[in-house]
């Protein structure tokens, strides 16, 4: 069979603008598409599910047995406990936010998402880094001796105070409203007015 042929093509030619959901790219009318807020809650639903489940098995094997928490699995047991709060913080906010255009989850809420926002990414990147610089080393420099469960643990510290510290703007220029519809708003104000 031609790709032509198949029945997902002829779907798409079939469609005025050849999209799968049926809609205008160009405006935010898929944004209220219903067919298509259903599709991203499924797949948002699964990333939930699969990122919480599985980063929570990483982080039981790595703690929960002694040997196996060696520097290298501390790094990695980091990035699972950070992937976890991103998918307990963070996921569960993002879809309604979005398809919603609005913040429909208090003060509060708004100024722990708008911090993890920050802090997440500076934690995976750094502990990525970290594990980067560990790797050279001990290719490199393979009589070196090989870092210490204790200085792993002291540089995770560091990792997250300096990724605490640095998404602190976030916390205090993010601004939470309500319109005048009732509609809340969440975001980054950047005047002196915050």
């Amino acid at each position: 069979m031609t790709p032509e042929g198949s029945v997902f093509n002829r779907s798409l030619q079939s469609s005025p603008n050849g999209s799968f959901f049926n809609v205008d790219p160009s405006s935010d009318s898929y944004l209220e598409n219903k067919s298509f807020q259903i599709f991203f809650y499924f797949v948002y639903a699964f990333i939930f599910v699969i990122g919480t489940v599985g980063n929570g098995f990483v982080v039981a094997i790595v703690f929960g047995n002694r040997p196996m928490r060696t520097p290298r699995n501390i790094f990695m047991a980091n990035i699972s406990l950070t992937l976890i709060l991103m998918c307990l913080v963070q996921l569960p906010f993002t879809l309604p936010e979005v398809f919603s255009q609005a913040w429909n989850f208090g003060g509060i809420a708004c100024h722990l998402v708008s911090i993890a926002r920050g802090v997440i990414p500076s934690v995976l990147t750094l502990t990525l880094m970290a594990i980067t610089i560990d790797r050279y080393f001990l290719i490199n420099y393979p009589s070196n001796p090989p870092l210490e469960r204790s200085t792993v643990v002291g540089i995770i510290s560091g990792i997250w105070t300096f990724a605490i510290i640095a998404s602190l703007p976030m916390v205090l220029f993010t601004t939470y409203a309500v319109k005048d519809d009732g509609t809340g708003m969440c975001g980054l104000s950047w005047t002196s007015e915050a």
